[in-house]
């Protein structure tokens, strides 16, 4: 599929959600849909990809920060309320009650407060993980979608080096999006500094929508090391990542991700660990004798009922798996891409106890 019909196709399906909500919005309140109906619906549905691509150039004007924000709670609130409005729909079919018509929005109201304030708290979770041929237990701290942008500012960044400091890790690893592709602000990792020990970075897909050149200079001056291509060993533990890996170029990734998995030698007699974004590729980690393979990327997802959808694009979504001697660990995120909201899921960051077998 081109991308020109995957945007077309991507537009309709949004236009179309942003007319049903509005509809039903416009019924319920008794309003005409007149000419504004059709004003305030061309708003809706170009107000969030819009200022996606151009606030980046205008966050010097700090109007625009707040639209953006506003557009993406938007984004969110369509995503709730469609499937309530959905559920409406069926149920008035035959009551046509009005307090069924106030009880719906008040149940909107809800749900999208909720989903607002979970989307801003950040949580400690310990999950222990047993793998072979490690000499001494091992905590470190893992993270992934941190996506600093301009809703998610250098405060959050700040907040998580707080927690890290508490938990006192061996090490920190961040499995991509670090920062986010939305935003060009003048973003300083520099709190990363803070803390004494290793902390080892992946970068791809948000990194490159922003330029991944400028993402390696905002690092420069940080305690943050970049993973290109490369094993290191820390703690008698072998970590491993390949560049710049994506699932939807699959036969070239995937031959790329095999040249090097056999280019770093993997010492089997060493507890080894693969940074991969996507929950994929577990074949290729089996194959060469890794014991634990990180990943991200599917955001849990934020919203539900999104979570469904995304278990038709990826057979691993959350939590621990065994896939033969491989065990791949994906977790939610430490931060949200798009509405700064989550329902039924929470942002993380992971305290992985690694234990001797």
């Amino acid at each position: 599929m081109s991308r020109f019909i995957f945007i077309t196709i991507a537009t309709s399906i949004y236009a179309g959600m942003n007319f049903y909500v509005l509809w039903n919005i416009f019924n319920i309140f008794q309003l005409r849909k007149s000419f504004w109906f059709w004003v305030i619906l061309l708003v809706l549905v170009f107000l969030f990809p819009i200022w996606m691509i151009f606030h980046r150039m205008w966050n010097w004007w700090l109007i625009g920060k707040y639209i953006y924000i506003a557009s993406a709670i938007w984004l969110g609130i369509l995503t709730i309320s469609i499937w309530i409005f959905i559920i409406y729909n069926i149920i008035n079919f035959k009551l046509k009650n009005i307090y069924l018509w106030y009880a719906t929005i008040l149940i909107i109201i809800m749900v999208c407060s909720w989903a607002l304030y979970n989307g801003k708290k950040l949580i400690i979770k310990e999950v222990n993980i047993k793998i072979p041929n490690l000499k001494q237990d091992t905590k470190i701290v893992y993270m992934s979608d941190i996506h600093i942008d301009t809703i998610n500012d250098d405060r959050y960044i700040t907040k998580i080096v707080d927690k890290i400091k508490k938990i006192n890790p061996k090490f920190v690893l961040i499995n991509w999006d670090l920062v986010d592709g939305t935003s060009l602000t003048h973003h300083t990792f520099s709190w990363f500094n803070e803390l004494n020990i290793p902390i080892y970075a992946t970068l791809w897909n948000h990194e490159i929508y922003m330029w991944k050149e400028f993402v390696i200079k905002l690092l420069a001056n940080t305690k943050i090391q970049l993973l290109i291509d490369q094993k290191i060993e820390q703690e008698w533990i072998q970590i491993l990542w390949s560049d710049e890996l994506m699932w939807y170029n699959r036969k070239y990734d995937t031959n790329k991700l095999d040249k090097f998995l056999s280019w770093a030698n993997i010492d089997k007699s060493k507890s080894s660990i693969l940074l991969i974004h996507e929950p994929v590729w577990t074949e290729i980690s089996s194959k060469y004798w890794i014991n634990l393979q990180f990943a991200w990327h599917t955001h849990a997802w934020q919203i539900w009922p999104f979570n469904y959808l995304v278990r038709t694009a990826f057979k691993y979504v959350n939590w621990l798996y065994q896939i033969k001697d491989l065990q791949l660990y994906v977790w939610p995120g430490t931060w949200l891409w798009g509405p700064p909201m989550r329902l039924w899921s929470n942002n993380e960051i992971t305290v992985v106890n690694l234990k001797k077998e």
